[in-house]
């Protein structure tokens, strides 16, 4: 892809994306056959994932560019709010 830059021949897409999904819910019993035994139930929160997009910057020579990093959009995965409970 970097070559491609160089020569002029490259022109970039990019995909906005938010996600906000709920994990399930993990219930482990200590004994299926037995209701007064304990179980652990393990609450995976929250995930979120967000991206920031690289904008086009007429100002930057991309034949010139040497860190390609600053080519590719940027996804952050969250995970929040879990919890691990034993009843």
């Amino acid at each position: 892809m970097l070559e491609e830059l160089k020569e002029g021949n490259f022109s970039h897409q990019g995909l906005d994306v938010t996600l906000h999904l709920t994990p399930p819910v993990i219930v482990i019993p200590q004994d299926i056959y037995d209701q007064t035994r304990s179980c652990v139930v393990l609450d995976m929160g929250m995930l979120n994932i967000d991206n920031a997009l690289q904008m086009p910057d007429p100002k930057l020579d991309y034949k010139a560019l040497t860190d390609p990093k600053r080519l590719y959009d940027r996804y952050t995965l969250t995970l929040d709010k879990i919890e691990l409970r034993i009843l």
